[in-house]
C-alpha cells in the first residue's frame, strides 16, 4: 500500500519508508510557512500533537517568558519572520512558541554534537550522524520531528536539507548549485556572549546561504560581516568543482579556510591554527570521532555509499554520550544520512530506536523521482 500524500496547493507532505518528506514549493516565504504548518497540521503530525499538549504548551510558554530578552535580541530577517508567522497562521501555534522551536539552539548555545565528513571518488559524498542529549534525542524519535525538506521559494535557490517540523532555519544541505553545509556547534569557547544584540540566528544564515551561494567565494561574503549566535565549526562543500573550506565562529570572531585535501572530516571543536586557542573544556570525544574519521579516510581511494554508512555507523569507543560521545554512533544519534547532491539523493537512516544508525535501515529519497 502506498504512502498517503497530503497536498496543500503545489506543496506535498507523505511518509516513504518511515521518513516523513515536504516537499514545498511556494511563492514567498510566507506561503512556505503557510504550507508547511497546513500540511503537518493535514497530517496529524505528531509535532503538531506535541504543540497541542497542555504540558508542552506550559513548557513553551515558560521557556519564551524566561528567556524573552534574548529571543526578542534575535536579528530575524523579515523574509523568515513571515515564514514563521505563515506556519503560525496555519496551525494556529503562537509566534512566541514558534520563536522557541525555530531558535532555542541558539539562545541556548549548545544542544547538538554532530560528526560529518565528505569525500569526493567517484562522486561528491557528504555522510552525517546528528546527536544530542539522550532524552532531547528520545523526544525527537518519541514526535518524529526530523523531516527531510525540499523548498523552493520563487526567486531563489532550490535546497534539500534534513530538518526538524515547525522550524525555518537550516543547520545541513544542499542547494542546487551544489553548495553543501553541514554545521557543528562548539561546546564551551572561551567566548560566547560577544555582540549577541546583533546576532543572525545561525540556522536562519545558513538558510540564505541555501537559498542564494552558487559557490564558496558567495558564502564566504556572506559570513564576512555577519556576528552569528552560537560558536560553531561549519563544514563548507562545493560539490560541483570538489572543493571544501571550514568556517569556525564564535560570536564577534570567526575564520574561513579552504581546504586542498580530497575530503574533510568535522566535529565539535575549532581545529584550525587561528581559532584552535579558542577551545575549552572537554573535547575528548569531539577528538576521538575527529581522529577515527582522518584515518578511516585516509585508507580510502574512493567511497561509496555502503562504505559511508559503515563509518557512520561505527562504536569503536562504545556508545555512552556524555559530552558529546567518543564515537560516531552513540546513544544520543537521532540523525543519520548520506547526501549526493550533484545526483540529488539523500539516503537517510528510518529508525525509531537510539541509536538510529544502528537500528533501522537506511531509505533512498531520489528527488529527482520520487517528487
Amino acid at each position: 500500500m502506498a504512502d498517503k500524500v497530503y497536498r496543500h496547493q503545489s506543496s506535498t507532505f507523505r511518509r516513504k519508508e518511515g521518513v516523513w518528506v515536504m516537499k514545498i514549493r511556494a511563492e514567498s516565504h510566507y506561503e512556505a510557512g503557510l504550507h508547511h504548518g497546513a500540511m503537518l497540521k493535514l497530517a496529524g503530525h505528531p509535532v503538531y500533537k506535541f504543540s497541542q499538549n497542555l504540558f508542552h504548551i506550559f513548557w513553551l510558554d515558560t521557556t519564551y517568558f524566561l528567556l524573552r530578552k534574548s529571543f526578542q535580541a534575535l536579528q530575524i530577517a523579515e523574509e523568515y519572520r513571515d515564514e514563521i508567522r505563515g506556519i503560525s497562521d496555519a496551525t494556529g501555534i503562537p509566534m512566541r512558541r514558534l520563536m522557541v522551536a525555530n531558535f532555542m539552539f541558539d539562545v541556548f548555545k549548545g544542544g547538538i554534537f554532530c560528526s560529518t565528513f565528505n569525500f569526493f571518488a567517484p562522486d561528491a559524498l557528504i555522510a552525517r550522524n546528528t546527536d544530542t542529549f539522550g532524552w532531547l534525542a528520545w523526544l525527537s524519535l518519541r514526535y518524529e520531528a526530523t523531516i527531510v525538506f525540499r523548498t523552493s521559494v520563487a526567486g531563489h535557490l532550490t535546497f534539500s536539507q534534513v530538518g526538524f517540523a515547525l522550524s525555518v532555519g537550516v543547520i545541513n544541505g544542499y542547494n542546487a548549485c551544489g553548495i553543501a553545509l553541514n554545521n557543528h556547534m562548539v561546546s564551551n569557547p572561551v567566548k560566547t556572549r560577544n555582540h549577541i544584540s546583533r546576532a543572525v540566528p545561525t540556522v536562519l544564515q545558513f538558510r540564505k546561504i541555501m537559498e542564494e551561494a552558487r559557490n564558496l567565494e558567495e558564502v564566504k561574503s556572506q559570513l564576512s560581516d555577519v556576528c552569528l549566535t552560537y560558536p560553531a565549526v561549519t563544514l563548507l562543500t562545493d560539490c560541483k568543482n570538489r572543493t571544501s573550506a571550514i568556517f569556525e565562529s564564535v560570536p564577534g570572531q570567526h575564520n574561513f579556510e579552504p581546504i586542498s585535501q580530497p575530503y574533510q572530516a568535522c566535529t565539535m571543536h575549532f581545529v584550525t591554527e587561528k581559532m584552535s586557542a579558542l577551545s575549552r573544556g572537554a573535547f575528548a570525544g569531539s577528538k576521538l570521532r575527529l581522529n577515527f574519521m582522518n584515518k578511516a579516510l585516509q585508507e580510502k581511494d574512493f567511497l561509496d555509499v555502503q562504505a559511508a554508512s559503515d563509518v557512520l555507523k561505527n562504536t569503536c569507543h562504545g556508545l555512552r554520550r556524555r559530552r558529546g560521545g567518543k564515537s560516531l554512533t552513540n546513544k544520543g544519534t537521532f540523525q543519520s544520512f548520506i547526501c549526493l547532491p550533484m545526483k540529488d539523493v539523500l539516503i537517510i537512516s528510518n529508525g525509531k530506536k537510539l541509536p538510529v544508525s544502528l537500528n533501522g535501515e537506511y531509505v533512498c529519497i531520489d528527488f529527482k523521482q520520487d517528487l
